[in-house]
């Protein structure tokens, strides 16, 4: 554990605010490593200096701040911070990782496993007991306390694992019977016991720290048209009468996503994980192998999955079936696709170094600015420094813009607003889990609220892009934001709620660094979407752009959206993806290199036509304005969104498609 976290600190320390004189020497000694920085600010204390002997106080003021002496080396303190701290990061002082015998675990594959199911302790070729029970004798102190509070809880409920010597008898909820984990491994999986018993004091981990599942993302949307039913309670009970016939309750609640649980009223031990809506997880063989019940009855399942021969009109049916004609009859579909949203600031280094401050301009009275136009004098300052140099109060500004986008902005248009939960929001950093349907306009709303272009009524955030003020008011409070000048990169990653996470995690990562921030240049988006089959689809392109063919402002996740909302099916008219194969034979490898944008745009405009379905009363008109309205957007996405790259239009053509398949919509607002 030691191993796998490392803190660099870089300190300068603070010299005394009297006499100046000897306070600015100091500085200026520790901070002799900047170089030709440090003649820069020398060179400006010389300006500042001599405009004062000129008796210009108004004009020497804001040049450096008003905090006394030190406020006016504040940007060169924190210059030298930096250049100390990307001096001390070079060298990389972790501790190498110790040497690993035996087996491996199951999920890292790097670090020996301590703790296995019971189906591989003493098995040949697989696990062996003589590897592990070394391997116990010399577990670290967490996994100890890990292996107590297990112990300790499961004298309070039997639906935990009981500790034994060596064999550990853990519910599939914490280790799978053919499941070896490293102490590492199995402490991010057991979390929510300890910290419960040794920090928080109690037993309830999962109604306080617990995160929903993939499956409880996934299908989030489903149970929010459902849950002023019966159907998921129904479902739970079949559940528990066939797990009753084991040895101990097996069956545990789920936590459910802050909207579902606001809205619909469900907790953690009345909920149901997402995971039984699909029929592959009510096979006999799984839970017998998986839960390790014997003699699972073959009628176990008729209320679950239906039978043609039963009577009566819902048992032949089916509860699964049942729910998800529910759904379908309120629009929504059921998936078993999730997002995983990443985000990240842009240039932020740049911000906290002073380097995207405010304009010379910006920072003096314009009466002010005039005289020192005349003088000459705003050549001399934008020769130096091309902003204003750094100040304690440009930190602070940063530091609240930050806290209100990560601490009262996400929270309420990701947990409130739309089907998602927040893993961690902190600053300009976001790791987020969403529902597919809400994927669009959520990320849309992130990106717009970072930069304060926003406005709140009635309880819901709208977009606002003519807000530039930098401020929101909220709940009467006007919020501080980064402003319109900062830009934000969202990474994405569509995964199923099978996918290991940690190839979901690292998809989304390359989603942000690669695709949205290396490729399109940052103030963008990435997607990668990881399909069940292993195929996968990869783009990234800017929030919006200027259009060069037409002139407007193109806006990437609007325009998607109303796209996908133009291709779904249950709609009176709708435009058919055969367009998106015929672009592909059209061009083929040919890829439409060399053409110009009108022929492009005619080809494009041909085959959307023929792939409008409408009713027959639909008149001819509408249609033909319907088209126009699919073929322009279609249009806009090879022009700007992907800049006539034909893979990159493509990709984003086939993301809108499989989008549209998976039940994603564009609703900036979905209900209360």
């Amino acid at each position: 554990m030691r191993a796998a976290f490392t803190a660099v600190w870089s300190l300068f320390s603070l010299p005394a605010m009297e006499p100046k004189q000897k306070a600015t020497e100091e500085v200026h000694k520790t901070a002799r490593c900047l170089g030709r920085r440090m003649q820069c600010w020398e060179r400006m204390l010389k300006v500042v200096n001599e405009i004062k002997r000129n008796g210009k106080d108004q004009i020497a003021g804001p040049l450096f701040g008003t905090m006394r002496q030190l406020g006016r080396h504040y940007g060169l303190m924190v210059d030298a911070l930096n250049a100390l701290f990307d001096s001390a990061k070079v060298s990389d002082m972790r501790e190498p990782l110790s040497e690993q015998v035996g087996a491996k675990c199951r999920i890292c594959g790097i670090r020996s496993a301590v703790i296995a199911g019971p189906d591989l302790l003493g098995k040949e070729n697989s696990l062996e007991t003589l590897t592990l029970k070394k391997v116990l004798c010399d577990e670290t102190e967490a996994l100890k306390r890990i292996r107590a509070a297990f112990e300790a809880y499961g004298k309070q409920s039997p639906d935990c694992c009981q500790d034994a010597e060596i064999t550990q008898k853990l519910t599939p909820r914490y280790i799978h019977p053919k499941e070896a984990l490293c102490a590492v491994c199995f402490l991010k999986r057991a979390l929510d016991v300890w910290v419960c018993k040794e920090v928080l004091g109690n037993s309830k981990q999962d109604q306080q720290i617990g995160f929903p599942s993939t499956a409880e993302v996934a299908t989030s949307n489903v149970k929010e048209v459902v849950c002023n039913t019966n159907l998921l309670q129904r479902l739970r009970d079949a559940l528990k009468r066939i797990l009753s016939s084991a040895e101990k309750n097996l069956l545990h609640g789920s936590q459910p996503l802050p909207r579902i649980q606001r809205k619909c009223g469900i907790t953690y031990d009345a909920n149901i994980d997402g995971e039984w809506l699909f029929e592959s997880e009510w096979r006999k063989e799984k839970l017998e192998q998986e839960y390790g019940i014997m003699r699972v009855r073959k009628d176990a399942f008729v209320d679950v999955l239906g039978n043609v021969e039963e009577k009566d009109e819902e048992r032949r049916r089916g509860l699964l079936r049942l729910i998800r004609e529910q759904a379908e009859k309120a629009g929504e579909k059921l998936t078993a696709y999730y997002a995983v949203v990443m985000a990240d600031g842009d240039e932020m280094g740049k911000w906290i170094s002073g380097a995207k401050g405010p304009d010379w301009k910006e920072v003096f009275h314009p009466q002010v600015w005039k005289e020192i136009e005349g003088g000459g004098l705003d050549k001399k300052l934008r020769e130096l420094f091309p902003h204003r140099p750094l100040t304690p109060a440009i930190h602070a500004a940063i530091s609240t813009g930050l806290r209100n986008f990560a601490l009262e902005l996400v929270p309420r248009i990701l947990e409130q607003q739309y089907l998602g939960k927040v893993v961690y929001a902190g600053g300009d950093d976001l790791l987020a889990f969403l529902n597919l349907r809400d994927l669009l306009p959520a990320i849309h709303l992130l990106r717009l609220a970072y930069s304060g272009m926003i406005k709140c009524e009635r309880q819901q955030i709208h977009p606002d892009p003519s807000n530039r003020s930098g401020f929101v008011e909220i709940d009467g409070r006007y919020l501080p934001t980064m402003g319109p000048n900062a830009t934000l990169s969202v990474g994405v990653c569509i995964a199923h709620y099978k996918a290991p996470l940690r190839l979901a995690l690292a998809a989304a990562r390359r989603s942000l660094d690669i695709l949205a921030k290396q490729n399109a240049g940052r103030d963008a988006v990435g997607f990668c979407v990881l399909k069940h089959s292993g195929e996968t689809v990869e783009v990234g392109a800017k929030w919006w752009v200027s259009c060069d063919f037409c002139g407007s402002r193109f806006e990437l996740l609007p325009s998607l959206g109303q796209l996908c909302n133009s291709m779904r099916q249950e709609q009176p008219m709708y435009v058919s993806d055969t367009f998106i194969t015929g672009l592909q034979e059209e061009f083929g490898a040919f890829k439409a290199q060399g053409l110009p944008v009108e022929a492009v745009q005619r080809e494009i405009r041909r085959l959307v036509q023929r792939a409008v379905n409408a009713t027959p009363q639909t008149e001819r008109q509408k249609k033909q304005e319907f088209a126009e309205r699919v073929a322009s957007l279609v249009t806009g996405f090879y022009c700007c969104a992907s800049r006539k790259d034909w893979d990159s239009f493509i990709s984003l053509l086939r993301l809108a498609q499989f989008l549209v398949r998976e039940g994603a919509k564009w609703t900036l607002n979905s209900g209360s």
